[in-house]
């Protein structure tokens, strides 16, 4: 289901941040019906409880529903949507932090999508519904005034300091707000339900294409590459040439898990009618390469019951017990990355270089020193070779078959 809901929130000068707990319990049916039964008036609901919440504009919140400490030590608002359910945020500044849905028993989880489990996960170290039970560290709003509720504020953050140390009770608290704001990948923008970006990522969002953005794991290229894509679809249906668009673009992961995130996230950030052709467009490179392979009728020479891989090779390497001078990592990748993967192999017979190649290959291009390059090539990728049947192929041998059809048959790889 796509976050079309989101639209309704009227920010009112708030930077409004839904974390993907809360996105994926909106987006479940299941979940929105046992709030009431028609699971549109339980979503509406969870909007008006929102909107109530930003109608004053920032920093100010009205006196409805409960501020509780966990028993985390972290502080945390309630407002209630109907019976049992609540909604838990938090206000800072002028943002605020959608959390989750939850019940008098537990934060409501088992709606999580595969985003929300890896995006989320870090926010379950701190039971957001576990609260101290002690009346001093619960305020009822409706029942105090603004200087009663600060003066309350005040009382509870002293008595924690003195029972944890001011030290370690301000450690959780940056703990608590560097976590929350990791956590909180999405913000109510003008679009909607939009991915949330820092001021380095916006500007290389508006970049123009070709684009190289290098960068370890968790640097946030997935997010702007998301981003990317959405804004530059909005624009072209804006336009009316989403189907142009469709038809000339292509969003690449390296592995199918990325991919299905990718497009769980994007499904939740893009209008219906151009989910369909976003989840075309969206694939991994084995599914990228099994589509041209279908369409020039390749396909049914991989057979995935032949397809090798690192499990199948350390199984054979276990059982050479004269190759455990070897790390197998290591050789499976100058196997499958070198010896299989360099340009020469391409046109070779078998797919792969010669010895005589291999010894010849720049210093840097091989994980293991020349006086070894001999040895490894004659007891391991010759011997591993001649292991294999004829069936057999692993995922060099797809685009080694690919840039063939390209070369010979006119098969079209880009579009």
């Amino acid at each position: 289901m796509t976050s079309d809901w989101a639209n309704q929130i009227v920010t009112n000068g708030w930077v409004v941040k839904p974390q993907p707990d809360f996105v994926s319990t909106m987006n479940n049916s299941k979940v929105m019906r046992k709030i009431v039964p028609d699971e549109k008036k339980a979503r509406q609901r969870v909007i008006d409880v929102v909107n109530r919440l930003l109608s004053l504009g920032p920093p100010t919140v009205p006196k409805v529903g409960y501020s509780k400490w966990l028993k985390g030590f972290v502080q945390i608002r309630e407002a209630g949507i109907q019976g049992d359910w609540r909604l838990l945020y938090r206000t800072s500044g002028n943002s605020i932090t959608l959390y989750c849905l939850a019940n008098h028993k537990q934060v409501e989880k088992t709606s999580r999508d595969s985003n929300a489990r890896v995006h989320n996960s870090p926010m379950d170290d701190y039971e957001l519904a576990d609260f101290i039970e002690e009346d001093q560290f619960q305020i009822d709003y409706s029942e105090l005034l603004e200087e009663e509720i600060d003066q309350r504020n005040k009382q509870t953050i002293s008595l924690l300091k003195e029972r944890l140390g001011e030290r370690e009770f301000d450690e959780i608290q940056t703990k608590f707000e560097e976590t929350s704001e990791r956590c909180s990948i999405f913000i109510r923008g003008e679009h909607g339900l939009e991915l949330k970006t820092t001021e380095e990522q916006n500007k290389i969002v508006k970049e123009s294409s070709p684009l190289l953005l290098p960068g370890v794991a968790g640097t946030g290229k997935s997010t702007v590459l998301q981003k990317r894509y959405v804004n530059s679809l909005l624009s072209a249906d804006n336009d009316g040439r989403s189907e142009q668009f469709f038809e000339e673009t292509l969003y690449l992961t390296l592995n199918q898990r990325l991919a299905d995130q990718s497009r769980e996230i994007l499904q939740q950030l893009l209008p219906q009618h151009l989910i369909q052709g976003m989840q075309r467009t969206v694939l991994s490179l084995d599914e990228w390469a099994d589509s041209l392979l279908n369409a020039a009728e390749q396909q049914k020479s991989f057979d995935e019951l032949n397809k090798v891989g690192f499990n199948k090779f350390r199984k054979w390497w276990e059982k050479r017990t004269h190759l455990y001078k070897y790390d197998p990592a290591q050789l499976w990748e100058e196997y499958r990355g070198v010896i299989r993967g360099s340009n020469d192999s391409i046109d070779s017979a078998h797919g792969t270089i010669d010895l005589e190649q291999y010894l010849g290959l720049p210093k840097d291009r091989t994980t293991f020193p020349i006086l070894e390059r001999e040895s490894v090539y004659k007891e391991v990728i010759s011997e591993f070779w001649d292991s294999l049947k004829n069936n057999d192929w692993d995922d060099q041998d797809k685009a080694r078959a690919i840039f063939q059809l390209s070369s010979e048959k006119g098969l079209q790889i880009y579009r």
